[in-house]
């Protein structure tokens, strides 16, 4: 599986261009501000239907234009295909061949992903919501039925809420059954989810710390650590908070408060790692949700890397750039052109104009 070319039209700086890309190593160059990461979240926008750069997507449309296009052309089961994604500041059209979604739920896993980025750290150092993001993005790419159940749950659990405002009493039941039947499925994948990434985070991480330090991942269930019956416990916690929640007017248990704990030699990353150690935790993190999705998804997923080895020293970014041979199609962010690979795909980006 591997993106073949990218024909981009009035997106961010970009006002008309074509891109083609190497199966193995694309390594994308030039100075800041000149649209390397553009390119990139196009990629992902593809990938996700969604920008790891902002939820606004009238954001990406070109100032002074009204809408933008993105068409990628991309190999998977020895079969060429074609993706295309449009949006003209109300509405947005996705085609998969020749089938028109109205959202790209359906499409989630068509082309996996995982992406590095500089504002990673907040993985570690930043809120809960952002490490359950993490967890959502990368089980939504490998379990339609976890996608299913999070929109479920969220959708109950805003009805709740208006409930709660309005200090209804009627309906909080038939509410609370719904959030409380996917909240089930939430936790168990989320659960499951943590302890298959411990082998890989482990491993990663004595590799990129010349085996000093271990990386360990931990599930923070906001509720019912050890229930065997998570869904009835969370009806009876959720009647019994009824009053409480309607003095805050939302909601203050469920999946949507769980956390995940990163610790490095069994002490929490957040608090006591150096900003280094934090940088290395979470290349050996990205690194491990590759595996983790090659192996559920036996395909090798795509990988990205914006802003190549920032902060790493030079033993670990010599580990970094040896290790991107084996995982099939990357694509690399970087102010400087680098040889990884006698064979890679050199792009140089100038003003928003595409030099291969």
């Amino acid at each position: 599986m591997f993106v073949q070319s990218l024909y981009l039209q009035n997106f961010r700086n970009f006002e008309q261009t074509s891109i083609s890309f190497s199966p193995g190593i694309n390594v994308i160059h030039g100075l800041n501000a000149q649209g390397k990461t553009n390119i990139l979240e196009a990629i992902y926008l593809i990938c996700m239907g969604r920008s790891f750069r902002t939820t606004h997507l009238q954001e990406l449309i070109k100032q002074g234009k009204e809408f933008f296009y993105i068409e990628a052309h991309f190999v998977k089961d020895g079969i060429e295909q074609v993706l295309k994604l449009s949006f003209n500041g109300q509405t947005r059209k996705i085609q998969y061949n020749s089938t028109t979604y109205a959202s790209f739920v359906p499409l989630l896993g068509l082309l996996p992903i995982v992406l590095c980025t500089p504002t990673d750290i907040s993985l570690i150092s930043g809120s809960p919501s952002e490490r359950r993001q993490f967890i959502d993005l990368h089980l939504a790419q490998i379990d339609p039925l976890y996608v299913h159940h999070l929109t479920r749950y969220l959708k109950a659990m805003k009805q709740r809420n208006y409930l709660l405002r309005h200090k209804k009493s009627s309906s909080f039941s038939v509410w609370e059954a719904s959030m409380a039947h996917s909240a089930e499925y939430l936790m168990k994948k989320r659960k499951e989810a943590s302890l298959h990434f411990s082998p890989f985070l482990e491993q990663n991480m004595q590799c990129l710390s010349q085996s000093q330090e271990k990386l360990e991942i931990g599930y923070k269930a906001s509720f019912a650590k050890n229930s065997s019956d998570i869904c009835k416990d969370l009806v009876v916690l959720l009647e019994k908070n009824r009053s409480k929640d309607i003095a805050v007017g939302t909601t203050l248990v469920g999946p949507h408060k769980d956390d995940y704990l990163l610790s490095v030699n069994e002490r929490e990353a957040k608090l006591y790692c150096s900003e280094g150690q934090k940088r290395c935790a979470i290349t050996a993190l990205r690194f491990g949700e590759w595996k983790r999705l090659s192996e559920i998804l036996e395909v090798p997923p795509i990988m990205g890397i914006d802003d190549f080895a920032i902060h790493l020293d030079p033993k670990r970014t010599s580990f970094l750039q040896e290790n991107l041979k084996n995982l099939g199609q990357v694509f690399i962010t970087t102010p400087n052109h680098i040889e990884i690979h006698q064979d890679q795909n050199s792009i140089y980006v100038q003003e928003g104009t595409v030099f291969q």
